[in-house]
C-alpha cells in the first residue's frame, strides 16, 4: 500500500451488507467496496475525463484507523464561499472592489482578499464513522448506568477491534472502554454544535 499518497478522497456509499471498506493503491481513495467495478474491484474515482481505474485492496479496522488519525484525507471544502469584497495590502491600506476597478481578481492573488463575512468549514462526517461513535456513546451509556449493553455483539467487536473497547472478562463477558474509545468519545463532544 503506497504511503506516499498525501491527500486520500472518501468515498459516498454506506458500508452496509457484504461490502468492505477498499483502498486504492493507486488514487489512495478508501471507501466502500460498493463503489467500486463489480467484476475486478478496481476504483471508480474520476480522474479529469475518466476514472482512475486502480486495484483496490481490503482494510481491516487498524488500517482504517490509522488513516483516519494521520490525517491524510482531503478536508472538506468550505461550502458558500463567499466572493471577496476588498483586499487588504501589506501596508494596511484597504481598497474595495470597485476601488480597484478591473484589476481586482489580480490584488485579490497577490495581497489577503476581505469578504463581507466568513463562513465556517463544514465538517463532513462519514456515515459508517457516525455509526461507530453513536454506538460507543449507547455503550458508555449503558455501562455508566449498570445496564446491559444493547449495542449488539457484531458491535463489540467492531469496537474491539478498532480499539475502542477492550475484552476483559470471556464469561459472562464483559467490556470495557479503552482510552481511545474515550478521546473518540471527547472528540466526537467537542465536535458537536451545542
Amino acid at each position: 500500500m503506497s504511503n506516499q499518497i498525501k491527500h486520500r478522497k472518501l468515498g459516498t456509499e454506506p458500508l452496509v451488507g457484504l461490502y468492505y471498506v477498499s483502498e486504492c493503491i493507486k488514487c489512495g481513495w478508501i471507501g466502500s467496496s460498493g463503489e467500486l467495478t463489480e467484476d475486478d474491484a478496481q476504483c471508480l474515482q474520476a480522474v479529469g475525463d475518466d476514472h482512475c481505474w486502480g486495484d483496490t485492496d481490503e482494510i481491516g479496522a487498524d488500517r482504517l484507523l490509522e488513516l483516519m488519525q494521520s490525517g491524510a484525507f482531503d478536508k472538506p471544502a468550505t461550502l458558500l464561499k463567499s466572493e471577496p469584497v476588498a483586499v487588504l495590502y501589506a501596508d494596511g491600506a484597504v481598497l474595495t472592489k470597485a476601488e480597484c476597478g478591473n484589476c481586482f481578481e489580480i490584488c485579490c492573488k497577490v495581497e489577503t482578499p476581505l469578504y463581507a463575512e466568513q463562513h465556517a468549514p463544514v465538517a463532513v462526517v462519514l456515515p459508517f464513522a457516525e455509526k461507530v461513535i453513536s454506538k460507543l456513546r449507547r455503550f458508555e451509556e449503558c455501562a455508566s448506568d449498570n445496564q446491559d449493553v444493547d449495542i449488539g455483539r457484531h458491535w463489540f467487536d467492531v469496537l474491539t477491534q478498532l480499539g475502542l473497547l477492550n475484552r476483559v472478562q470471556r464469561s459472562p463477558a464483559y467490556w470495557e472502554m479503552t482510552q481511545q474509545g474515550e478521546d473518540a468519545l471527547e472528540v466526537a463532544r467537542l465536535n458537536t454544535p451545542k
